[in-house]
Formats: C-alpha cells, structure tokens, sequence
C-alpha cells in the first residue's frame, strides 16, 4: 500500500471514530514538502477549559499525532518553573507528553501513533483521543495554576503524584 493510501484509509478510520463517537469536527488538508496532510480540528469542554484538538495525519512521515495547544501561554518570568512542571507532568504519563516552547511559552499535549506498514483499528484511534483528552484536561489546569503563579512547584508535584 503506497503512503497516500495508507493514509487516507487511516483518516477514514480517524473519521468513522469520531463519527461513531458522535463528535463534530471539521477537516482540513495541509500541503507539505512531503505529501499532504489530513488534519481534524475539534473541541472538547474540560473541567477547566476548552480544549482544542488537531487530529493529523501525516502522509510523508506515516505518523498520526494529536496536539492540544493550552489556551495560554506562559508569562516569561515563571517560563522556567512551568517547563519544570511540564517535565514532572511527564515523567507521571506512560504515552503522550506536553511539549514547551521556551522563547514563547506556548504550551501543548501530543500523542504521536506510527502507521507505517500497519492498520490502525477504530479502537485504537478512540483510544489515543480520548487518552489526548484526559491528560489535557487532568494537567493542563493544573499547569495554568503554575504558570498564573497559583501553585508552586511542590504543590504542582503533589498533585501529579494523587492523580
């Protein structure tokens, strides 16, 4: 199966899901130098906030990801100690991580699933989305309370361990 197809048979699948699911999402392409990529934009309400999700699939590195961008950045003068909670927040997930930029203190949840030379199931798609929209919504409030000056970092650590 060419990379193309293995794609949109996997964007098929990622949609059926959301479908099964009964989720409302919109779809996207995105050219790149590498082939192009299908992209799904939907919202989720959290405890703390709505969370934003990009379903993507790439064609050229056979990679499947979801990303979350938090709804705030951090403030330049606390960009250190929330990538220090970014990194305890991390060390307690087993898949997914948030990503930090430290020149702008955006701040993002990504799960990424290869699809190389394999069938990604329905069950596996609901499965990476609705772990994206746990661990978003679980720490994601959290970080903001780190990053508006809310909680130290020990507090942030006591919370990850409880969770």
């Amino acid at each position: 199966m060419s990379k193309e197809s293995a794609a949109k048979a996997l964007f098929s699948t990622l949609c059926a899901t959301l479908d099964d699911m009964q989720w409302k999402y919109t779809k996207e392409q995105g050219d790149k130098d590498d082939g192009e990529d299908y992209i799904i934009r939907t919202n989720v309400k959290g405890d703390d906030f709505t969370m934003v999700f990009f379903l993507v699939v790439d064609v050229g590195r056979q990679l499947m990801y979801v990303k979350s961008p938090l709804p705030f950045k951090a403030p330049q003068e606390r960009r250190e100690l929330v990538a220090q909670a970014v990194v305890a927040a991390n060390y307690r997930m087993l898949n997914g991580s948030f990503e930090m930029d430290l020149t702008d203190g955006y701040i993002a949840f990504k799960v990424v699933v290869p699809f190389a030379e394999s069938i990604i199931s329905q069950v596996t798609c609901k499965y990476v989305v609705l772990m994206a929209c746990k661990m978003t919504d679980v720490f994601g409030g959290a970080i903001k309370n780190v990053s508006d000056g809310e909680w130290d970092l020990q507090r942030f650590m006591q919370f990850c361990v409880e969770v």
